[in-house]
């Protein structure tokens, strides 16, 4: 193995600054204390937030000295151990890497310990409670060993990697596990032929439904002398069943390659972002991207000791859609080789930045080893496992400088709840004029529209079924004074400026319910049911029946970060900056699948489905089951020339000018 983790401090008195450096924003939120008060110490982990509390671990400290579980609110406040790791039967150890949260539980892994002391799978209540380790490894040949990246999750399985075991003692293993009920497989053993990697460290992340991950080492080195970049790690991909497992990049095979990774990848839907530890122009990391199919290959920027840089970073990368984002174990302008930094630069490698760094204040922290950066509301959060007013390390906050205010858009994706108008079991196509309340719907083929009119200049449509006969009511939301009319039906107030309708069917009783939500607060609220804080400024909502109970959810997609969100259900991350949410029932299976669409390119992407390209330009997304058969098509509404075009099925042109699909 390497010898990369260096003890020595190397000093150098004079150096040369590399790039531009910003030491403004950054504070101390907690230092750890070690046993002292029974907290933590040495973190070696990302901290993770449930939308109101931080979360992460510690690899010591606490009772037994075997590492803690924490809490603490954004402002530092409110710090708490939630668990403290060696109190079981058989003591688990080490916990490090990546948790993930679901909103009520937390689930990582522990590096030793468990029934076989080779490492688990744990959860946790977010209060602390129902401590449970899911898998217990059981060493090599066959289950992995030591597990150390912590894991990744769809919302439905977790996904991570062992260092070790699997069919080779030192080559290690992809793993999932099914939290409910619980159960675990391995999905691929290293080295599975003799160019595979050895000793992946990260878990995988899941972009489209696929697995991509790195290893540390490998592929073997062969020949003498060795070959040069020889054993210096793969970059892979795999499907979530473990099959069709391909090697994208063999790093050391290009001059000035990395070398090392170790920290986790970063998917924008594009691109994979990452760093290696070792390797490029000067020896000492790199950040690196590439296409999902693994080509064009480019190293975004090269660490190097003695000029004020960073060097060696072992932890991944975060993203607010325009900036990389990302931490160096050690390094810095002081020269200390033990210190460490806060970088940011753009997708293109351009403009790289020291934002802050630790060799200057070691009452500030220091060492920032396989400790990564979380990204909320505009503020970093992170951890270093040295230094603090204990020397144990610290949790600290950095907020980038405020960003140029941005409108919160305005939705061309209305929330409607239905769009059968008749009643035939098939949807209909419709648009309206806000100049005029001019409502046009297509009955279908041949063109047959009904024309009625309703609604005004500034109400937004609102359609559903609010007297529950199974037929779609044309509908309008007035902001200005919270009304809410059906078309021969309804008239009532809920609501007021700012809101946006959500409209859909709440309690299961095939009614349609009024909802707003009120983005610059992130209050829902459902006419006689239910008032709720979810989501905040430039969140959509995406309200619909996720768990297949026939009841819609809360639910929204942030197009800053491609986080989906639904209310007690799941968190994860699909879709970049830019994409618009188009979930709806593509698989004929009554329940609405997460998807995106990109109007630049004409991508469609269905979570765990399929990716395909139509209507580029400028298209509006309007799915819907326009043939009757259950299952939702991709169709495109192009205002420009009142194009419908329903992908497999039919392509008409009505509409166009000023009219407003309300299909979807």
């Amino acid at each position: 193995m390497k010898m990369w983790l260096v003890a020595a401090a190397i000093v150098l008195a004079v150096s040369f600054p590399l790039c531009a450096s910003s030491q403004t924003g950054f504070q101390v939120l907690h230092s750890f204390a070690g046993q002292t008060g029974n907290d933590g110490s040495e973190p070696q982990c990302t901290l993770v937030s449930d939308g109101s509390r931080l979360y992460g671990t510690t690899y010591y400290g606490g009772y037994f000295d075997y590492g803690t579980l924490f809490s603490l609110l954004p402002d530092g406040s409110d710090y708490r151990v939630l668990h403290h790791f060696g109190d079981q039967t058989d003591p688990v150890a080490g916990p490090s890497g990546v948790l993930v949260s679901d909103g009520s539980v937390l689930y990582g892994t522990a590096s030793y310990g468990g029934s076989n002391y080779f490492g688990v799978v744990f959860s946790l209540q977010t209060d602390g409670t129902g401590y449970t380790e899911l898998h217990d490894f059981a060493a090599y040949p066959g289950d992995g060993v030591r597990p150390q990246g912590g894991v990744s999750g769809d919302g439905t399985m977790l996904y991570g990697t062992t260092m070790w075991g699997g069919d080779y003692l030192f080559g290690g293993t992809v793993f999932a596990v099914d939290p409910n009920p619980s159960s675990a497989s391995v999905l691929h053993s290293f080295p599975d032929f003799p160019e595979d990697g050895i000793l992946p460290y990260a878990a995988p992340i899941l972009a489209s439904g696929v697995l991509y991950g790195t290893t540390a080492q490998g592929p073997e080195p062969v020949g003498t002398p060795v070959p040069p970049g020889a054993d210096a790690g793969v970059l892979y991909s795999l499907q979530t069943d473990g099959s069709s497992y391909a090697i994208l990049h063999t790093f050391g095979s290009q001059t000035d390659d990395g070398d090392g990774p170790f920290g986790g990848l970063l998917s924008d839907g594009t691109r994979i972002y990452g760093t290696t530890g070792y390797g490029g122009a000067a020896g000492y990391g790199t950040v690196f991207s590439l296409n999902p199919d693994g080509s064009d290959y480019a190293v975004l920027h090269s660490f190097a000791l003695f000029t004020g840089d960073g060097v060696i970073p072992s932890a991944g990368l975060v993203s607010d859609a325009t900036r990389l984002y990302g931490t160096a174990t050690y390094g810095g302008a002081a020269g200390y080789y033990y210190g460490g930094t806060i970088f940011a630069l753009n997708k293109d490698g351009s403009d790289y930045t020291i934002l802050h760094d630790f060799s200057l204040q070691t009452d500030q922290g220091y060492s920032l080893f396989f400790t990564g950066l979380l990204l909320l509301d505009n503020t970093l959060y992170g951890m270093t496992n040295s230094g603090g007013d204990y020397d144990y390390g610290v949790i600290f906050s950095y907020t980038l400088p405020s960003p140029t205010p941005i409108p919160a858009p305005t939705p061309f994706r209305l929330v409607v709840d239905g769009k059968d108008y008749n009643g035939d079991g098939r949807d209909d196509t419709a648009v309206w004029r806000p100049a005029s309340g001019r409502w046009i719907i297509d009955f279908g083929a041949p063109f047959t529209p009904e024309v009625l009119y309703f609604g005004r200049s500034g109400d937004v449509p609102a359609s559903g079924d609010y007297d529950g006969d199974g037929v779609t009511d044309p509908a309008v939301f007035r902001p200005a004074n919270g009304l809410w009319a059906a078309a021969g039906v309804t008239r009532f107030y809920f609501g007021g400026a700012g809101d946006i309708p959500v409209p859909a069917d709440y309690s299961g009783d095939g009614f349609t319910d009024p909802g707003i939500f009120r983005p610059a607060t992130g209050l829902w609220a459902v006419r006689g049911i239910t008032r709720a804080y979810f989501g905040r400024l430039r969140d959509l909502p995406v309200p619909g029946d996720y768990a297949g109970t026939g009841t819609a959810r809360i639910s929204l997609f942030r197009p800053a970060t491609g986080l989906w969100a639904v209310r007690g259900l799941t968190r994860f991350y699909y879709g970049v900056e830019g994409d618009y949410p188009v979930p709806a029932d593509y698989s004929g299976d009554g329940l609405p699948a997460p998807a995106i669409f990109r109007s630049t390119t004409g991508l469609w992407a269905i979570r765990g489905v399929t990716r395909f390209y139509y209507g580029a330009g400028l298209g509006f997304p309007q799915p819907g089951d326009y043939s009757g058969t259950g299952t939702e098509s991709p169709t495109v509404y192009r205002p420009v020339t009142g194009l419908w075009a329903v992908r497999g099925l039919t392509r008409i042109y009505w509409g166009g000018g000023d009219y407003v699909p309300v299909s979807w």
